[in-house]
């Protein structure tokens, strides 16, 4: 049973226009199965569009959350990002669902590990010289995103934990996210 605040339209964290997401798109139809390819054409179909967008990810983000839509977000600067429950099914084109399972939109990153690796796998025929500089950082949350160990120096994963634990919230985790992303790419 949903409560008041969940039941009421999600408040968006940047401005779309002509845009509403509500809480409440379970699918009528029975899920597909995931796979690799569905993720990889859900992603590509996105990123292909030009009308409002919304990348959507769980709140309480964690690595590879804050990262997959930091860099949707330099990829589309005008897409919004929104938190949602890490159950909520999320059906709708204009929605990129990154590190959420449920609904067509969800993309998980079964193939490669993690959302951020798929979003990087994506940059490798479009942009060669973005997808090399971010390689390194997509083999380390594929890693720890599948909770296995990562001997590089700085890992992402630490900073988000260490982001949380002074208090900042999902939005300016993904903010701190993208400064760095910005960085890593300039």
């Amino acid at each position: 049973m949903l409560n008041k605040v969940e039941s009421c339209q999600i408040r968006f964290i940047a401005s779309c226009t002509s845009t509403n997401l509500y809480r409440g798109m379970e699918e009528t139809t029975p899920p597909v199965k995931k796979t690799a390819e569905n993720e990889k054409n859900t992603l590509n179909a996105w990123l292909m569009r030009d009308d409002p967008m919304i990348i959507a990810t769980h709140q309480q983000v964690d690595a590879d959350a804050a990262f997959s839509a930091a860099l949707l977000r330099v990829m589309k600067p005008n897409a919004a990002i929104i938190f949602v429950r890490a159950d909520s099914t999320i059906s709708q084109p204009e929605v990129i669902a990154v590190d959420l399972m449920n609904g067509t939109s969800a993309v998980k990153g079964f193939g490669v590990g993690s959302s951020f690796g798929l979003i990087v796998s994506t940059l490798k025929q479009s942009d060669p010289s973005f997808y090399k500089v971010l390689k390194p950082w997509a083999k380390q949350l594929n890693l720890t995103d599948q909770a296995k160990r990562c001997n590089d120096a700085v890992v992402l994963a630490d900073m988000v934990s260490a982001w949380r634990s002074t208090g900042l919230d999902d939005e300016t985790i993904v903010c701190r996210a993208e400064e760095l992303l910005f960085g890593k790419l300039t």
